[in-house]
């Protein structure tokens, strides 16, 4: 899809702010669904059921050239870029299970009309230009953001506390899937879902998973 308007710019939470050199041609945006095939059998038996959905992710590619001052394009843009990635911010209440281990910052990605509260998934760099002493002068750095949206839900050292509302546990046996467990404790899967989003396979746990129950 393309844009017109201003640069192309990454806003992080702290406010360091990366704004490209030349804005992308092109960007795309990809949004995943998860569906479960019926296991009834028969010929009509062919729905499917919802069960969940996957962060939206944005790729697209940027270009950097300094042929014209002489520049370092690696130190000039590259590090600048790949600088973005480190894991500089200490985690607050309601959004990480370890709370003493930093992360990456989120940012803003906004480009004409388009904005998406963001993490960075990827970033691949290839060099295509150098000057005769062998300074890297042109780059094109692939980059893929990933949405952004902080759980409800904190703790530290591998355990986890919701911040409101009373919760209870519920101890799964053989290999159940969300749908089987949600059904034995009168709720609806798409409640018992939200409420686990680290669970992993939901459609085959392992017994002796424990879930949380709102």
């Amino acid at each position: 899809m393309s844009q017109s308007g201003g640069k192309a710019t990454l806003k992080g939470e702290d406010g360091l702010t990366f704004e490209v050199q030349f804005n992308p041609k092109e960007f795309s945006v990809s949004k995943g669904l998860t569906w479960e095939e019926s296991k009834e059998q028969g010929q009509d038996k062919n729905s499917v059921q919802f069960q969940k959905g996957a962060p939206m992710t944005a790729s697209f590619d940027l270009y950097f050239d300094t042929t014209g001052n002489g520049g370092n394009v690696q130190s000039e843009w590259v590090n600048p870029l790949l600088a973005l990635t480190k894991a500089e911010i200490s985690p607050s209440t309601g959004e990480a299970k370890e709370l003493s281990k930093k992360r990456p910052r989120w940012f803003n990605f906004t480009w004409g009309s388009f904005t998406m509260q963001c993490v960075i998934e990827q970033i691949s760099v290839t060099y295509l230009m150098f000057a005769s002493d062998g300074t890297a002068v042109r780059a094109r750095a692939q980059v893929k953001l990933k949405e952004w949206k902080p759980p409800d839900f904190a703790g530290s050292q591998g355990s986890f506390r919701w911040d409101t509302d009373k919760v209870s546990l519920i101890e799964v046996s053989g290999s159940p899937s969300i749908n089987q467990v949600a059904a034995q404790n009168d709720m609806d899967w798409r409640d018992l879902a939200a409420a686990n989003p680290d669970a992993g396979d939901l459609m085959s746990m392992e017994p002796g998973t424990t879930l949380v129950r709102r």
